[in-house]
């Protein structure tokens, strides 16, 4: 018997255990119309401490609900010894269509976020997908990474990274970004085959004021530089989720607190045939 598409991981959020850390016990913040999960990482091993790239605390408590947004934080150690990050995860799973997320650097700019801070948005799957879904086996499209490596600042990924040639697509979001808005169009294109495209804009947009994909400052089709064999499907059985999260890259300190706000989630079950 496998474990593939094992789903057993959110029975989390109904842990006590679990639940202890979070606000008044509650592990869901309301958000953007959908159900966010604030606890993800925690473990009956290491309760909310997490190991290998993150070194880190992932502390429920330290998100902020604001007047238009959630404030997601990177806070020094207060009862704990390491510092502590942030993320929400989705309750309901990922489908394929149009994801949007605008997000706010509360620094003044996305350019200046500590070199070791890194600000996610991604589809990831906790459990592995079956083999016959091919190398990508947590469904993990990286929509957009904020972090500085070599000559840039921002990427788009999929995964896995490893071997050569990389799923990779890196750029420098410029000097004076206070505002971003994250697009990533997952679907079957017109020639019935799974497609995805990421994108990130300069600025504040909605679905309903997004300017056409061509016109945004990045943009990036995997399938069209060889990689649509990792891009991951959507089944009756797929269990990934939408995270967006603020962190560490192996729990290195930055020189002071770093916060992201998230303005905007939203979602189109359809993707504009032009743009």
């Amino acid at each position: 018997m496998n474990n593939y598409d094992n789903d057993d991981h959110i029975k989390n959020m109904q842990n006590p255990e679990a639940n202890k850390y979070c606000p008044n016990g509650n592990p869901v913040l309301e958000f953007a119309g959908r159900q966010w999960w604030i606890n993800y990482h925690w473990s009956p091993e290491t309760g909310i401490y997490t190991d290998k790239n993150f070194d880190s605390i992932f502390d429920p408590k330290i998100i902020e609900r604001t007047s238009d947004g959630v404030r997601l934080w990177i806070k020094p150690p207060g009862q704990y010894d390491r510092w502590q990050t942030s993320e929400l995860v989705s309750v309901e799973k990922v489908a394929y269509g149009r994801h949007l997320v605008t997000a706010r650097a509360d620094c003044g700019s996305f350019s200046d976020l500590d070199p070791n801070a890194v600000f996610g948005v991604f589809a990831y799957q906790y459990s592995e997908a079956p083999p016959s879904q091919g190398r990508n086996i947590h469904r993990e499209i990286d929509m957009l990474e904020v972090l500085r490596g070599g000559s840039s600042n921002a990427q788009f990924t999929l995964q896995p990274f490893d071997p050569p040639p990389n799923p990779w697509y890196p750029f420098t979001l410029p000097n004076n970004t206070p505002v971003i808005t994250i697009v990533t169009d997952w679907h079957f294109d017109q020639g019935n085959q799974l497609a995805a495209t990421c994108a990130v804009f300069l600025g504040d947009y909605s679905l309903d004021t997004l300017p056409a994909m061509p016109k945004a400052y990045a943009v990036w089709s995997p399938n069209n530089h060889g990689f649509h064999d990792l891009i991951p499907q959507v089944t009756a059985t797929s269990c990934a989720r939408i995270h967006i999260n603020l962190w560490l890259m192996h729990g290195q300190p930055p020189s002071k607190p770093q916060s992201v706000t998230v303005t905007r989630v939203q979602y189109s079950p359809t993707v504009p045939t032009a743009g």
